[in-house]
């Protein structure tokens, strides 16, 4: 992990935490490591994550300060903070049934895994190896499957290949995308441990 923003504190602690997706709110959230910053507010902080699987959530920066905790970043598809307008977040795209934990929703049982990819207000969202001729909501969502913002509707190929592009306007900060169906959550966004 690398931490390198135009607007980061010089000679600053910080504390990482996660919140898994299927926790009722960010408030359920553990300590996954710590880091400080240089004279010109740098670091490279490194942590291990303390278990193995797939998991989906977000991972959240807070400040130490003299009064307590404040909530400094948070990771997610489309932050608000102009100076990571250019960048790209880019996180494969998990079948739902393998997050570790359950994401607190009815699942399905797809098969393959894809991408998503968002740039500003742009996303890219692609599959490959799903369900040949079927169609996906596409949708971020915040902690858990709340506050979701459809994004479309993604549809296969007979091969179980498909690529879209939508728009993030209007979804806010943070979440994660899920794709879903009648059987219910069947991808989301998240990260594989080994």
């Amino acid at each position: 992990m690398q931490f390198n923003r135009p607007t980061s504190l010089p000679n600053s602690n910080f504390t990482i935490y996660f919140s898994h997706f299927s926790s009722p709110s960010t408030k359920d959230k553990f300590q996954v490591g710590t880091f400080s910053t240089d004279g010109n507010g740098s670091a490279n902080p490194t942590f291990q994550f303390p278990s193995k699987g797939n998991f989906a959530g977000i991972f959240g920066i807070f400040l130490q300060t003299s009064s307590g905790e404040d909530a400094y970043f948070g990771t997610g598809p489309n932050p608000v903070d102009p100076a990571y307008s250019g960048l790209t977040y880019s996180v494969p795209l998990l079948p739902a049934s393998s997050i570790s934990g359950g994401v607190a929703a009815p699942t399905g049982t797809a098969a393959g895994a894809g991408r998503v990819s968002v740039t500003a207000k742009a996303g890219q969202v692609s599959l490959a190896g799903a369900q040949a001729a079927h169609s996906f909501t596409v949708a971020v969502c915040g902690q858990g499957m709340q506050n979701c913002v459809t994004l479309g509707t993604l549809a296969t190929d007979a091969q179980g290949n498909a690529s879209g592009s939508f728009s993030m306007t209007g979804t806010g900060i943070g979440g994660n995308f899920v794709l879903s169906d009648t059987a219910g959550a069947e991808y989301i966004s998240g990260f594989h441990v080994q």
